[in-house]
């Protein structure tokens, strides 16, 4: 009940801003939504895991020109026949396309994806039952902590239909005071989620790919690799200097976790608060290789 009780209390959204024109634009406030997590099996050290993929980093010109190519890009107009190729590094994704219900939103999509826009950024945030959400182009430069931020520039006017959240459902981000403010950033509903029908613009629903959908949900976040580290107490017979003192940021309960022998102990603390405190972040990279709108 009490994670039922979170989930209502924080139904909240948080905004980003286009770090190009200082414009809001949208994401979901997945930090402080729901309490839900996974079971994992870990064959490494959690605090191993590197956020973002080493070859997937670009330098802020190499973004730059990115997004001026995605809007130098003219794509065809859309059909009937038009699918949503989405492939990520935990299989693909197809997606019919909303075309006739939104077609300013769903050409803007197609503009993006076929201009190369959406290759190697990352889902940045998950909810188990609730949400992914991807399509930041920040989530490629260096900065972990700006993921979320990023857009390519410009919005797009919403387009609301009689069309409802349910599991598979492609809707495009924006912000809470500026309906008119869908960017690059799109989030695919993990159950149904009603209560978002009408103030977000569905431009898909998946068609194939539902397994890897579930594969990719159940992807633990950093916040649950960090609770594998810890325990609620230090055993009686171990020293409490080689142990560390950290604050559960959802029961708020102390945790304590052994400070590894090949680690200095500031270091080993910071990082992992850093973890507990990334209650949405997926503790392994999911990356979306490319999307791509075809007329198939």
């Amino acid at each position: 009940m009490k994670i039922i009780f979170i989930l209502i209390l924080f139904s909240n959204y948080l905004f980003c801003e286009d770090e190009s024109n200082n414009k809001k634009i949208p994401k979901l406030d997945l930090r402080n939504f729901g309490r839900s997590m996974n079971k994992i099996k870990l064959n490494q050290d959690p605090t191993s895991f590197i956020p973002k993929d080493k070859s997937t980093i670009l330098f802020d010109s190499q973004i730059d020109d990115i997004k001026t190519n995605a809007k130098e890009f003219n794509p065809l107009p859309l059909t009937d026949n038009n699918k949503v190729f989405l492939s990520t590094n935990f299989g693909l994704l197809k997606f019919k396309l909303y075309h006739k219900d939104s077609p300013i939103n769903c050409l803007n999509f197609k503009k993006l994806a076929n201009s190369g826009f959406y290759d190697k950024t990352l889902f940045h945030h998950s909810v188990p039952k609730f949400l992914i959400q991807g399509g930041d182009i920040l989530s490629r430069n260096h900065d972990v902590d700006d993921d979320g931020f990023g857009g390519p520039g410009w919005v797009v006017n919403a387009e609301f239909s009689d069309l409802t959240h349910s599991r598979g459902t492609l809707s495009m981000i924006r912000s809470k005071n500026d309906v008119n403010s869908a960017g690059s950033q799109f989030f695919i509903s993990l159950s149904d989620n009603k209560k978002l029908d009408g103030k977000y613009t569905i431009i898909g629903d998946l068609i194939e790919g539902d397994h890897v959908l579930s594969r990719i949900e159940k992807i633990p976040t950093e916040y649950k690799q960090g609770l594998l580290l810890c325990r609620i107490a230090i055993p009686y017979d171990e020293n409490p200097d080689n142990w560390i003192e950290i604050d559960d940021p959802v029961s708020g309960n102390k945790l304590f976790s052994k400070v590894p022998l090949s680690d200095d102990k500031n270091s080993y603390s910071e990082t992992l608060k850093s973890m507990i405190n990334n209650l949405y972040r997926p503790g392994v990279p999911i990356i979306v290789d490319s999307i791509r709108v075809y007329s198939k």
